[in-house]
């Protein structure tokens, strides 16, 4: 040991002053003797204590070092419950929360909690935005961990954004679900900035049947599976899996209808309003494209929707899922 080390050199020290002490002064008297050798024993102390002191303050090389963990280093983290709120307050003036919410309505109508759906809606659009990274813990561990995105792409957000799991599998997977609090103000800014500059790329019916052809429905209008078409579209419309736009029939006069601003129709309207098959025989003009209700007087004038549109691309999705029977 160290301390032992510098006991023994303290009392060498020691003995040498007592030993040259008596060799340079053979006649010295005992009272200076003694003297002399109480300041040989207070000068070896004050080396010792400082020696102890500078082994106590200065560590030992014979201790392991402390070595602090390193801290992984990565953005804030967000739960996914809390980002899909955050997404939906933050972009609900927009086209697309006005979508959600009527199908929360309409959930709602089916015994749905309300929220449920819409909470939903916007879950599933950060999960599936797959330049969104999605992180969770995978029991028994604890630790977030980034989700692979092959594994992100096959499975869903479950138990309001709180577990994922394989679609195939019954047990969640990762639990305690996150996102980067970057990526929900990147895609607050996205769905913001489309809401402001980008209108929904519309088509009218008539592109729409023609549309119908291509993907084999038949040219012949007058065909009975077109009743069919019709009706899978109203069904779709009432449900929220598609949305069309109409001008609302405020006149019979067609220079006062055109002038009418073009909007979506709600969803309710579809329960007791049909799709005009007549105009859609006539195919002369799209504002001849109408809903009605032959339960009315007139079928519905001045309820009734006119020039009916629908969006591009959610045509090319509806018309890829409702194939010509």
């Amino acid at each position: 040991m160290r301390t032992g080390m510098h006991t023994h050199i303290g009392v060498l020290v020691m003995d040498l002053v007592l030993i040259g002490t008596q060799a340079a002064f053979p006649n010295i008297s005992p009272g200076i003797g003694m003297g002399l050798l109480a300041a040989a024993v207070l000068i070896t102390a004050g080396y010792v204590g400082l020696l102890v002191w500078e082994y106590f303050r200065k560590p030992s090389t014979n201790k392991p070092p402390h070595v602090t963990p390193k801290q992984e280093n990565r953005d804030d983290l967000i739960p996914l419950p809390e980002a899909a709120i955050a997404l939906y307050e933050q972009t609900r003036t927009g086209f697309e929360a006005k979508l959600a919410d009527r199908l929360d309505r309409s959930d709602a109508d089916n015994g749905e909690e309300p929220g449920d759906s819409l909470l939903r809606h916007y879950i599933n659009s950060i999960v599936y935005d797959e330049s969104i990274p999605l992180f969770g813990s995978r029991p028994p561990s604890e630790k977030i961990i980034e989700i692979p995105l092959s594994i992100k792409k096959e499975g869903d957000a479950v138990g309001g954004g709180k577990s994922f799991q394989f679609l195939s599998d019954k047990k969640p997977t990762y639990r305690n679900l996150h996102i980067r609090r970057s990526d929900l103000e990147a895609k607050i800014r996205e769905i913001g900035e489309g809401a402001r500059t980008s209108a929904p790329d519309l088509i009218p019916f008539l592109t729409f049947y023609d549309m119908a052809v291509t993907t084999g429905w038949p040219e012949d209008r007058n065909d009975k599976r077109w009743i069919d078409l019709k009706d899978r579209l109203r069904e779709s419309a009432r449900n929220n899996w598609v949305q069309l736009w109409g001008r609302p029939e405020v006149s019979n006069a067609a220079e006062l209808l055109a002038k009418q601003p073009r909007e979506p129709i709600p969803a309710d309207h579809w329960r007791d309003f049909e799709i005009e098959y007549l105009g859609m025989l006539a195919g002369v003009e799209n504002m001849q494209m109408r809903s009605y209700n032959p339960a009315l007087a007139n079928w519905g004038a001045g309820k009734r929707y006119r020039d009916l549109h629908i969006e591009r691309s959610a045509a090319a999705k509806w018309l890829a899922e409702n194939r010509c029977q």
